[in-house]
């Protein structure tokens, strides 16, 4: 082991030996090298310094000769010039000549010319103004057309709109004549129902037949409760002391024959109040000994109040071909309202 560690050191030893000889060649021959460049560069400065030198005056002789030929060449400009100088000094003249002798040809055309300038102008003003009064006399001959055809045009479109004011009246009044008599028919055909559907069934209602026929009346023209107040005032009620008028009375006095005795004061109350009266039910008792028929009536003086407006709307024919039923508070029949007229209910 101890032998093997010794040749180990020792081949350790010859590399390093060797390894220093090879960089010492090495390095003398960079140093050898080294002194060869340096040897050829000051040989190569002193080639240089030397054709410096040799070119120097071949310069110099260049720059001397081309001094000289720029003294020439500015000696000669300068002949030149002061040979040009008085030829450009008689064309300056020549030409200010010129100058001067078409300005004054100018000016003198510009005299002549002047007088034939405001000869002209002074036409064309001239023939301005003329034209211009020529114009305002048209214009003001033509106002007056214009005007009458204004007024002429004014008058067809009044005639026009009056013609359509008076179409559009006739036929507004049309309408109106077509929806009174639809409005007309409308409720007629109601109260028939109401007599069709009497025929076979008590109807008892204070209110439809009578709203029915004063829409007829009023022709629907007005809201319902207006329309019974005129109709009210108007056949039933003294116009002055809102009492029952005369034909009021004589009901009450037919009612009377068959057993409604309510004050005639309380049934020009009820008169006044009918709308509100008429929207009430009739009296909860059943109705008795009654088996078809169209039936109205109430405690007095309801039922006074009642028969009093359908029989004057059978007067008035606003009511037609319907026979009313009159019953007291208790359901009782007491008489049948016919065209107008009071008769006694039979059962027979």
């Amino acid at each position: 082991m101890e032998r093997h560690l010794d040749d180990m050191k020792k081949g350790i030893e010859d590399l390093k030996t060797e390894m220093l000889k090879d960089l010492r060649t090495h390095m003398d021959t960079l140093i050898a090298d080294k002194d060869a460049r340096l040897k050829d560069l000051r040989t190569d400065m002193d080639t240089l310094i030397a054709d410096k030198d040799a070119h120097k005056d071949t310069l110099i002789a260049y720059k001397d000769a081309r001094l000289k030929d720029l003294r020439t060449h500015m000696d000669t400009l300068i002949a030149d010039k002061d040979a040009h100088k008085d030829t450009l000094i008689a064309y300056k003249d020549a030409r200010l000549k010129d100058l001067r002798t078409h300005m004054d040809t100018l000016i003198a055309d510009k005299d002549a010319h002047k007088d034939t300038l405001i000869a002209y102008k002074d036409a064309r003003l001239k023939d301005l103004r003329t034209h211009m009064d020529t114009l305002i006399a048209d214009k003001d001959a033509h106002k007056d057309t214009l005007i009458a055809y204004k007024d002429a045009r004014l008058q067809d479109l009044r005639t026009h709109m009056d013609t359509l004011i008076a179409y559009k009246d006739a036929r507004l009044q049309d309408l109106r004549t077509d929806k009174e008599r639809l409005h007309d028919q409308l409720q007629q055909q109601k109260i028939e129902t109401l007599r069709e559907l009497s025929r076979f069934k008590v109807i008892p209602n204070n209110r439809a037949l009578i709203e029915m026929a004063i829409e007829r009346y009023s022709r629907g023209c007005m809201s319902l409760t207006k329309s019974v107040k005129m109709f009210v005032d108007e056949h039933l009620l003294t116009a002055d002391t809102k009492t029952l008028s005369e034909y009021g009375r004589k009901v009450c006095k037919k009612l009377r024959d068959v057993g409604f005795a309510g004050k005639e004061e309380l049934v020009g109350k009820e008169l006044e109040n009918l709308m509100h009266e008429i929207s009430k039910p009739l009296p909860r008792p059943p109705i008795s000994g009654i088996y078809r028929g169209y039936v109205v009536g109430g405690d007095s003086p309801l039922a006074e109040a009642l028969a009093i407006v359908i029989s004057r709307l059978q007067e008035c024919n606003l009511v037609e071909n319907l026979d009313v039923l009159l019953v007291d508070g208790e359901g009782k029949c007491k008489c049948m309202l016919t065209d107008g007229e009071i008769i006694k209910y039979s059962e027979e």
